[in-house]
């Protein structure tokens, strides 16, 4: 499995991705992330989500906050014989950033 979008210091494969995942999880412990829209075409599937959570330890260089947060994203997945071969996981990532006060909002 590929991630073609990986975040910064994830590591390879289906090992690195499961990673992110159990750290976001450990970062964001109330995280709830449900799948607003899903389309499927040949071998791709699209989710759109908007997931949320209480940042509670590290996360990108970024000390706990304690402050809940919304996010915004896509997954675009490619699946051959029933498995999950490539993905891309495109989210809001300044908006995240600007939410736990990482960050300016543009303009400022």
């Amino acid at each position: 499995m590929v991630e073609r979008v990986p975040l910064p210091g994830q590591g390879p494969g289906l090992e690195g991705f499961e990673d992110v995942l159990r750290n976001m999880r450990a970062t964001f412990p109330d995280m709830h992330w449900p799948v607003d829209e899903q389309l499927c075409d040949a071998d791709r599937v699209l989710m759109r989500f908007e997931w949320t959570g209480t940042h509670s330890r590290e996360f990108l260089g970024v000390p706990a906050t304690g402050r809940p947060v919304r996010v915004w994203g896509m997954v675009i997945d490619r699946v051959q014989e029933g498995r999950m071969k490539e993905t891309r996981i495109i989210m809001d990532t300044l908006g995240l950033m600007i939410q736990l006060g990482a960050a300016n909002p543009p303009g400022l």
